[in-house]
């Protein structure tokens, strides 16, 4: 096989990848994957929240017992679990951009997003631990992530009424066939009648 020839299957297979990508990121099995991977984010970062109010009590206290390593431990747990978090949507951000091109950041929410994704990598990665204002940061951005449930949710309402709108046009279609059949055969119909009477 030449160059050229491999060349020419290396770009076709690639194409193929992004269309494969395109159709599943568009999917309502790619919609409610990305929403489960949101939804599982909040109850991350709600848990974290929870054990972070627990574990300042027992820090205040002074106390530092069994119940207190526990906390901690769940603490640092639940942050990496956010930063794996953070490290999906950026791939999912990443995939986005491939499959889509430069059309992805047409729609202001795509950018808010890739804002929002990209800080929080940022602050979770490099900033881990550092302060407690880069914690809350993370987490308010972690939060604005709720905004994709929303348009996830409206991008899969938006695909079913486009396909009942298709469906609809289908069926106008065909009414619209059914009456001129009817009509045509109406039309014989009389006719033949006429020719009876006759």
């Amino acid at each position: 096989m030449s160059q050229s020839a491999s060349q020419l299957d290396l770009r076709s297979e690639i194409k193929s990848l992004q269309t494969r990508a395109r159709e599943f990121l568009t999917s309502k099995v790619g919609h409610y994957a990305v929403l489960s991977l949101v939804f599982l984010d909040f109850l991350t970062i709600f848990a974290d929240f929870v054990v972070s109010l627990s574990l300042c009590e027992h820090t205040c206290k002074g106390e530092d017992n069994l119940q207190g390593r526990e906390l901690s431990r769940t603490h640092t747990a639940l942050g990496i679990i956010g930063l794996v978090f953070s490290c999906v949507f950026l791939v999912e951000l990443i995939v986005s951009m491939w499959a889509f091109g430069a059309g992805y950041f047409k729609s202001k929410f795509h950018v808010f997003d890739a804002v929002i994704i990209t800080v929080g990598f940022f602050l979770d990665a490099c900033l881990r631990g550092s302060t407690a204002e880069a914690g809350s940061i993370v987490i308010v951005l972690r939060l604005f992530r709720i905004v994709k449930i929303v348009n996830e949710l409206s991008s899969s309402a938006q695909e079913h009424m486009e396909a009942t709108e298709a469906f609809i046009g289908r069926l106008e279609a065909q009414i619209k066939t059914l009456k001129e059949e009817l009509t045509v055969a109406q039309m014989h119909a009389s006719l033949r009648a006429g020719r009876g009477t006759r």
